[in-house]
């Protein structure tokens, strides 16, 4: 005999397993969509219009840990890479899938990363989940995360450039002790550049190009362009003395 009562009952048990599993599906796609990847959410364009006179990406990228981005960092200038851009931000521990992806979609042959440990986070209320230990939690309960500082900066190895060498303004002691305020401090010097077979040095002031004042970085950078594929003198500043080297410029990359 047809019982009116068990089919009602039936019928909204079936509803609320719909209801259950649609619940479950947006439980999901919302834990999915509030955890963006962080390489790329807090990621920082450095390359700009330069991007264009690098080389393609090679399509394979090596990430290295380091423990003093600074000289690392300046070990690849050596070496003559670019730097694209750079990522810092604190965070729970992060996957190195994301740090991939994000060095993938800019093109990066080389990503240098650090993580630092800050603090043990404040507690969160997180859906059902993973958390960054891996360990699954029920939803609702509060959980603690580790919170660490991440900074990434993503290369790609470039041309070789005209000159060979990065330089920024001069600081104050040494403008002193030249009595001047143009000219321009080699920061760092390329691997096998024109500037390395020259033996222009790291802490050298150039002050002279072709018999010009070097005014500033900017001037410095327009006159390597005029003057690229010529064999030009630069008038340098190098521990307390003024010399002349004979630089073979490249051309233009």
């Amino acid at each position: 005999m047809f019982n009116t009562e068990n089919f009602r009952r039936c019928r909204l048990l079936h509803k609320m397993s719909w209801l259950l599993m649609t619940c479950s599906t947006l439980a999901i796609l919302t834990g999915c969509a509030t955890r963006p990847n962080s390489y790329t959410q807090y990621y920082q364009d450095k390359a700009g219009p330069d991007l264009t006179n690098l080389p393609p990406y090679s399509g394979s990228t090596q990430i290295l840990t380091t423990s003093n981005t600074v000289n690392d960092a300046k070990d690849l200038y050596r070496n003559g890479y670019t730097l694209l851009g750079v990522s810092e931000f604190q965070a729970p521990s992060q996957s190195d899938n994301d740090l991939r992806l994000q060095a993938i979609k800019v093109g990066a042959d080389v990503v240098l990363c650090s993580r630092v440990f800050l603090r043990i986070g404040t507690p969160a209320i997180w859906p059902s989940d993973k958390n960054s230990q891996g360990m699954i939690t029920p939803a609702g309960m509060p959980i603690t995360d580790r919170i660490y500082q991440y900074q990434a900066g993503f290369f790609r190895k470039g041309r070789p450039a005209i000159l060979g060498v990065m330089y920024r303004p001069i600081p104050t002691e040494i403008r002193q002790k030249l009595a001047r305020n143009t000219g321009v401090l080699v920061h760092v010097v390329v691997t096998g550049s024109p500037a390395s077979n020259a033996n222009i040095l790291e802490g050298d002031v150039i002050l002279k190009m072709a018999g010009e004042d070097v005014m500033a970085e900017t001037d410095m950078g327009e006159k390597l362009n005029k003057l690229a594929g010529q064999k030009v003198d630069l008038e340098i500043w190098r521990d307390g003395q003024v010399q002349t080297i004979s630089v073979q410029l490249n051309n233009k990359p």
